[in-house]
């Protein structure tokens, strides 16, 4: 049955209605997880139930009606090459002439045992990136001595340009130029350093040189009297060895120490202990005052409330004598 969609406007386009089984149809492949029996339903209808199934759904579907036949080899053939890579020249018939069925099941165990060897050749790898990682950590923990670096003399001669070697350090004197005048001519060089020989010299300033170079001089320094010398090997030799009981006194030195500090210890528990008896002898003594103090005076009060309270005997003798007296005094 068709209707025309557009009859006004000119444009002529037909569609069909869809029939009752149409949409019945539609409702069930929605719902076709919950079916589990498809007996009573004629096999052309059951064939276009399972037309839009998933593999687990029309797996299920065929184990629980065996006698049905819904197309299982088409089926099948469709559900392996969709998820399994096949060579065109086998796709008419199943590759090791079983049904697609049993294919399907052996390519799917082939696609999970290739992943997983994919998965182990993944984990020897980070194992692998791990056992790097620890080693290079270690390694840059670890102490390490670094050499000293040396200066190659041609190396330094190509940059430089220049092949003059270095002076050695003068220990005997500080290394320092002479202090020059504003007409050209040297001054006395500065302290310690007697190598520097101006032009001319004047005898008092030779006589400061030789004195200053006596001074500096390491070998030739003139010890003074407070200073001590050196002992000479001679005397390193006969020097008298040092005391073997040293240890020995230093271990009687601290017992005597313990001994000193367990004294001091007991004085000081002995002390705590008096101070606590003090303190519960003085506690106890105040509280039974204080307990006393509370009884007497508790008595007193009752012996007011004693007093207060009369007889009825009492009572009616100070009402009779109370009417006498008003009785006289009209």
């Amino acid at each position: 049955m068709t209707y025309d969609r557009y009859g006004l406007s000119g444009i002529h386009k037909f569609r069909t209605f869809p029939t009752l089984t149409d949409l019945c149809l539609k409702i069930v492949k929605r719902n076709i997880r919950l079916i589990e029996d498809l007996g009573g339903i004629e096999e052309p209808i059951a064939k276009r139930i399972v037309e839009d199934a998933t593999v687990e759904q029309f797996r299920r579907l065929e184990d629980r009606n065996p006698g049905f036949d819904l197309d299982n080899e088409k089926r099948w053939k469709d559900f392996t090459l969709e998820k399994f890579s096949i060579p065109p020249s086998k796709t008419k018939t199943p590759p090791n002439k079983s049904t697609w069925k049993k294919q399907y099941r052996y390519e799917e165990k082939k696609a999970a045992k290739r992943i997983r060897n994919i998965q182990k050749k993944l984990k020897m790898v980070d194992k692998k990136a791990e056992k790097e990682r620890k080693r290079k950590e270690i390694k840059m923990t670890a102490h390490s001595y670094t050499k000293r670096k040396r200066i190659n003399s041609q190396r330094q001669a190509a940059r430089t340009g220049s092949t003059q070697k270095r002076k050695p350090f003068n220990w005997e004197g500080k290394i320092g130029l002479a202090k020059t005048s504003v007409s050209g001519r040297r001054r006395v060089p500065l302290r310690g350093n007697w190598r520097l020989k101006p032009s001319k010299f004047s005898k008092l300033e030779k006589l400061k040189m030789n004195v200053r170079k006596q001074n500096f001089n390491p070998r030739n320094r003139i010890v003074s009297r407070t200073t001590r010398k050196a002992p000479t090997t001679t005397q390193r030799r006969n020097k008298e060895p040092p005391n073997q009981n040293y240890h020995q006194k230093i271990l009687e030195q601290e017992k005597r120490f313990k001994l000193i500090e367990e004294k001091r210890k007991r004085a000081a528990k002995i002390l705590k202990q008096e101070r606590r008896k003090r303190a519960s002898s003085v506690s106890n003594s105040i509280t039974n005052s204080i307990i006393n103090s509370d009884y007497n005076h508790n008595k007193k009060k009752k012996d007011k409330k004693k007093k207060r309270r009369m007889t009825k005997e009492q009572k009616r003798q100070l009402a009779i004598l109370n009417k006498l007296s008003f009785q006289k005094k009209n």
